[in-house]
């Protein structure tokens, strides 16, 4: 995949910013139950257009890995929702995923300077989102959960690629206050996640292992009885959101995994292959609840195909990470970070369906690629 020219850049940026502008009203009306997926895609429309034409303009003739998924992807997309039945959006959206990773990709080629664009892009995101997010927090019960953390906790990496230790602490420490007011279950294993992997990080980095243990200790003690602090304050509501093993609709997560798995298994030969359209999982359970699984909902919505694909999308991200950790790059705890919440939302939610939240970690994970390119860090043999 060759470079493209900055010139191409501002308009992109502004494409971005409209989309994710048009997303958060999407996610804003669904706080009043008016949300329609047809405003969304309306926003992806411009933004899928000019990716096609910046894809078209720069395609190289020899494709392979990551790049050749992403164009089987976008091929087979379309024809999955045309022979399916699932919502009009179906067209639009899931294209974003591959197109956007291919152009970012691409752009980040030019190396530091976009990659200081987009963070710059993101920072913005995050305090908007942020702001968003407290906004919704203040609409009916006042300790409502609420989907909208996902906005600002999907920035998280792009703002751990600002350098600094002490920086980064204080980064996740503001994180960490935002994810506990959100009372949402996935949003705290990421949280988990992410302190675990920045002491492994800090013990990796230090001769003096003994120092960090004690932090570590220490923190998950502070955070043990802020936390019972908290929960006592507010009635013991943070215990009966971690501990109800249901969602907003009264289902149990298990009960909806089966209920998936047998609508998977009673489909046609063909069904299987090809999935049966953008958001069925929902419109044709009887539960009228989505899987609330990823590798789940992309069997049944978009068929054995695009679920290979998927796969090979997640053994190239975590072969990605692995490569950071072995040369010891100071990307690798962003990215590991980036891993830890596309594990947690992929096992209790759906991130390809909801294509506002994946889209953050699909740029991310291509800017980083990118730039690795461009400073000539990715092997041969490795994804490109």
């Amino acid at each position: 995949m060759k470079k493209l020219r900055l010139s191409f850049f501002p308009l992109f940026l502004v494409l971005l910013v409209v989309f994710f502008t048009v997303s958060f009203r999407f996610w804003y009306s669904g706080m009043t139950d008016t949300k329609s997926e047809g405003g969304q895609s309306v926003g992806a429309i411009p933004l899928v257009i000019y990716c096609a034409y910046l894809w078209l303009q720069r395609i190289h003739t020899r494709i392979r890995g990551v790049h050749l998924m992403c164009l089987a992807w976008a091929l087979m997309m379309p024809f999955v929702n045309v022979m399916g039945h699932g919502v009009s959006s179906g067209y639009v959206l899931p294209l974003l995923f591959p197109m956007l990773f291919e152009v970012t990709y691409m752009f980040a080629q030019n190396g530091a300077k976009v990659v200081r664009r987009l963070c710059r892009l993101f920072l913005l995101v995050a305090l908007i989102t942020t702001f968003f997010f407290l906004q919704t927090r203040n609409t009916g019960d006042e300790f409502r959960q609420t989907n909208t953390i996902f906005f600002p906790l999907l920035t998280l990496p792009w703002m751990l690629l600002y350098k600094g230790e002490k920086r980064r602490f204080i980064i996740l420490c503001i994180f960490t206050v935002l994810i506990t007011l959100s009372l949402k279950r996935s949003s705290l294993l990421v949280m988990v996640g992410f302190w675990l992997v920045y002491f492994l990080v800090i013990l990796k980095n230090r001769r003096n292992k003994l120092l960090p243990i004690l932090a570590l200790i220490g923190l998950l003690f502070l955070g043990w009885r802020a936390y019972n602090m908290a929960d006592d304050a507010m009635g013991g509501v943070l215990s009966e959101r971690i501990n109800r093993e249901e969602t907003n609709t009264g289902r149990n997560r298990l009960a909806i995994y089966e209920q998936t798995e047998e609508m998977i298994d009673e489909s046609s030969v063909d069904e299987k292959i090809i999935g049966h359209g953008h958001n069925t999982a929902k419109m044709d359970s009887p539960l009228q609840i989505s899987a609330h699984n990823e590798f789940l909902e992309i069997l049944y919505d978009y068929g054995i195909l695009v679920f290979i694909l998927y796969l090979y999308f997640w053994s190239f991200v975590i072969r990605r990470c692995w490569m950071l950790y072995r040369i010891r790059s100071e990307i690798f705890f962003p990215y590991a970070v980036s891993l830890c919440i596309f594990f947690v939302m992929a096992m209790v939610s759906q991130l390809v369906l909801y294509c506002s939240y994946f889209l953050y970690l699909v740029m991310f994970w291509a800017t980083v690629e990118g730039y690795l390119k461009s400073q000539g860090l990715v092997e041969k043999r490795k994804p490109q």
